[in-house]
């Protein structure tokens, strides 16, 4: 009784700081099982997908409207043993939500998918910041382009890291280079 009561109280505390670790990280886990179509989602993936965990797991088919229209086509598309893909999702409260998601298969021995399992990080913000630098450098390189006089970027190696068209023209080289 006593090694059984440990044993509970050790599982209990390896779930705390797995959920710990999840929200930490913002990286929910998943689970289907295909004998009994049952879907498991851990805490960290309701506050991902800002679904209330009263509700309970949802079905594929509401997982696949919670996809932003633009990313439904090619959603879940992946049937390989392992997939990995990035798309956005909308919350119940409009926000959308980007998410990394990663899954496998679990075999038996026949070759037989038993479950799917996964996991989906929540990557807004690191691609927010992507977006918006790209958007950033569109922006820088279009006012250099757009300077009549030559403008040239030269690194520490003294190699060419950027050269506008007047540039490119007054030191004869392509502004490709």
């Amino acid at each position: 009784v006593h090694q059984r009561k440990q044993t509970e109280l050790a599982l209990r505390e390896s779930e705390v700081s797995l959920t710990a670790a999840q929200a930490r990280a913002q990286i929910g886990s998943w689970e289907f099982d295909h004998s009994t179509k049952v879907v498991k989602w851990s805490a960290e993936m309701f506050r991902i997908f800002g679904r209330d965990s009263k509700l309970g797991p949802p079905r594929f088919s509401e997982i696949a409207q919670m996809v932003h229209p633009d990313d439904r086509e090619s959603f879940g598309r992946g049937k390989s043993a392992t997939n990995e893909q990035e798309f956005r999702v909308v919350r119940p409260d409009g926000d959308i939500r980007w998410i990394e998601g990663r899954g496998g298969v679990v075999l038996d021995e026949a070759g037989q998918v038993l479950r799917h399992i996964g996991t989906a990080q929540d990557v807004t913000e690191r691609t927010q910041v992507q977006l918006a630098l790209r958007a950033s450098e569109a922006r820088y390189h279009s006012t250099l382009d757009s300077i009549l006089e030559a403008c040239q970027l030269v690194g520490h190696d003294w190699t060419y890291l950027y050269l506008n068209d007047a540039a490119a023209t007054h030191n004869r080289r392509p502004n490709a280079e």
